[in-house]
C-alpha cells in the first residue's frame, strides 16, 4: 500500500510540474512496481488542472488544491499545495515551480539525453527529489515530451524500509495510448455522492478498519502498523473492499 501511495503521489506531483502551455490530452497511465502492473487513466486540461484515476482512487489537481477521492468509501480529502510546502501538511511535498523547466532547475535535475517514447520526442532528466515528507530524497528519471509539455515516463527508486518489509524498488509510470484533444470540463469537478473528511486515513477508511489507532493524533505503533498492513493486504486480495 505504501508503494501504491508513492505511485499516486509521484503522478500527482508530476502533474503539478507541467508547464504553462500544456496540450490537452488523455492517456492510459501504467505503473509497474514489485512485479505488478497497474493501469489507470490520466486527463490533462491545463498545467494546473488534471485528473488521474488509479487503484480505486481519483486525484483531481486544481492548483493549489489536490482532491483525493476514494471510490470504496465515497470520501475525499483536500490538500492545499501552498500550505503543504510551508509545512502545514505532511501528506504531500509539492513542487514549488509553476512550469516543468523551472521545476527541473529547482530540483537540480540534469539533462541526460533524448529518446522517442510512444511516438513523442523526449528529453531525459535525472536527479533526486523528495516525494513525501519524512522520506529521504529518491532518485528520479523523467522523460519529458515538449509537444505535450508533460512527462510521458518517469522512474522513481524507492529506498528500502525493513520495518515495512520493502526492499529497494523502482516504480515506473508510463503514458500509453495518448490522445490529444479537448477534455470535458466536468471531469475536473468533484463528482456527486462524495463526502469531505479531514484526513487521508479517514478518507481511506482506516479509522474504521483499525479503531482508536489515530484518535490521539500520534499515528500507529509498530504493532498497529503491522496489523494495518496485514488487513490492507487481505483487502487487496479480496478485491479492494473493506474486510
Amino acid at each position: 500500500m505504501m508503494m501504491r501511495r508513492l505511485v499516486v503521489i509521484a503522478c500527482a506531483c508530476l502533474a503539478l510540474a507541467a508547464g504553462a502551455q500544456a496540450t490537452e490530452f488523455s492517456a492510459d497511465e501504467v505503473a509497474s512496481f514489485q512485479g505488478d502492473r497497474e493501469s489507470g487513466r490520466l486527463y490533462v486540461k491545463s498545467p494546473a488542472v488534471t485528473r488521474s484515476e488509479s487503484m480505486g482512487m481519483i486525484t483531481i489537481n486544481k492548483y493549489p488544491f489536490i482532491y483525493q477521492l476514494f471510490e470504496d468509501t465515497k470520501r475525499y480529502v483536500v490538500t492545499n499545495v501552498e500550505e503543504s510546502s510551508s509545512g502545514a501538511s505532511g501528506e504531500l511535498r509539492p513542487w514549488e515551480s509553476g512550469d516543468f523547466q523551472s521545476w527541473v532547475a529547482a530540483q537540480g535535475l540534469t539533462e541526460q539525453g533524448a529518446e522517442k517514447i510512444q511516438g513523442f520526442d523526449t528529453r531525459i532528466y535525472q536527479g533526486e527529489v523528495v516525494l513525501e515528507a519524512g522520506l529521504p530524497p529518491m532518485p528520479i528519471k523523467v522523460w519529458y515530451a515538449q509537444r505535450l509539455d508533460y512527462p510521458v515516463r518517469h522512474e522513481v527508486t524507492v529506498p528500502a524500509n525493513a520495518h515495512m518489509g520493502l526492499g529497494v524498488e523502482t516504480v515506473t509510470v508510463q503514458l500509453e495510448n495518448i490522445e490529444i484533444g479537448p477534455q470535458p470540463d466536468q471531469l475536473f469537478e468533484l463528482p456527486d455522492g462524495y463526502t469531505e473528511v479531514a484526513s487521508l486515513h479517514e478518507a481511506m477508511g482506516l479509522s474504521e478498519m483499525l479503531p482508536g489507532m489515530f484518535d490521539d493524533g500520534s499515528g500507529p505503533s509498530a504493532e498497529q502498523m503491522e496489523e494495518m498492513l496485514r488487513q490492507l493486504q487481505q483487502m487487496l486480495q479480496d478485491g479492494g473492499g473493506h474486510p
